[in-house]
Formats: C-alpha cells, structure tokens, sequence
C-alpha cells in the first residue's frame, strides 16, 4: 500500500526534506507549493475512495500528508525518536494506517478498490476539496 511503501522510503528522500526546508524561497516555494497540493488531492482521493465523504477525506487525507511530513522531517533530523528497526517501524506504520482508516464506511458501499499507488482519483473539473480548507 502507499503509505507503507512512502513510510519505508522517507529518509531516503533527503532532496525532498531540504526543498521544504527552502520552502520560503521564490525559486521552490511555488513548485513546493504544487507538488504538495497535488500529492494531498491525490491523498484526499484515496480516502474518498474507501467512501469517506468528501469532508472527511479531506480531514484524513490532510492529516496522513502531515504525518508523512511530520515523519520524514524527525527521520532526517532526528531518527533516534523514531521506532527503531523494521519490525517497529512496520507496526508504527500499521498503527498509523488503522488510525487513519478507522470508521471507514463498509466495503459494500464503495465501489473502488485500492489496490496499488497507481490507483489514482479520476480527474475531475470541480475544485479540488483543499481549496475548502481555511489558508487555502
């Protein structure tokens, strides 16, 4: 699954870890600010197709990209707060996983299945749901 795979990979990824740390920069700020939002719509897509309504999964979405965000940064900098070996980091990430997807309407409801990353939300022409979001 995504987040498993994204929660292995995370300190692999230390272009990513300084791009946001230029965030403010006028040269990476927009490109940053891109690539995040569409990484948080595709998120926020996935939850939707669990059946999540769509505030909802703009809730669960948002806070799967903060812990991702929140995860990489501490396994970058400071990884000796994060659980060690993979035996622990896979039930960290399963704990996260279950959080995330706990209340999720039942399966007969929803008529996608998930079943790779590549699995993405079909596009679509109205705005994206973080646009609802306050700062947006």
């Amino acid at each position: 699954m995504l987040f498993v795979h994204a929660g292995e990979h995370v300190s692999q990824e230390p272009v990513e870890i300084r791009l946001r740390a230029a965030s403010d920069h006028p040269s990476v700020q927009p490109v940053l600010h891109r690539v995040m939002a569409r990484r948080m719509d595709f998120v926020v897509g996935l939850f939707e197709q669990l059946g999540f309504a769509p505030d909802e999964a703009v809730h669960r979405g948002t806070l799967a990209c903060t812990a991702y965000v929140g995860y990489s940064e501490l396994s970058a900098r400071l990884p000796h707060l994060l659980p060690a070996g993979s035996e622990a980091r896979a039930g960290y990430l399963d704990a996260v996983l279950d959080l995330l997807v706990r209340g999720r309407p039942s399966a007969a409801s929803t008529s996608t299945r998930i079943s790779s990353p590549s699995a993405a939300p079909a596009a679509s022409a109205s705005p994206s749901p973080l646009q609802k979001l306050p700062g947006s």
